[in-house]
């Protein structure tokens, strides 16, 4: 099982991230896997959110809605949970990211990202 943070969708729509070939690198490694892949919901409305500032509303629908189809959500954490690990977290991590990392560990799932900040916390 794979979580896939915003980070990864982010860079792999847009060719001038400076990570683009990895989050595409990395995403096309997590499909022949053959293992599940999933985000949350805090995932998607963080992309709506970027995607809509970077790319403008109409491509962040577009795009969301396809993440949406092919990407399974998971059933929302513990919210109370995520704020409390988020106003005790020493890193500078997102609520978002508090969120991925408690998914990932109630799932034991590994996560797919480029935030080097999440990925330390993990």
């Amino acid at each position: 099982m794979i979580i896939i943070d915003t980070s990864v969708l982010v860079a792999s729509v847009n060719a001038d991230e400076d990570d683009y070939e990895e989050a595409v690198g990395k995403l096309n490694a997590a499909t022949s896997s053959g293992e599940s892949q999933f985000i949350t919901y805090g995932v998607l409305v963080e992309l709506a959110g970027v995607l809509s500032r970077k790319n403008g509303k109409e491509f962040a629908a577009e795009y969301v809605q396809k993440v949406f189809e092919n990407f399974s959500i998971l059933p929302a954490s513990d919210i109370g949970q995520t704020i409390e690990f988020f106003q005790s977290s020493y890193r500078k991590l997102s609520l978002v990211d508090c969120e991925v990392i408690l998914a990932s560990r109630q799932h034991a799932a590994s996560v797919l990202s480029l935030d080097k900040e999440l990925l330390k916390a993990l």
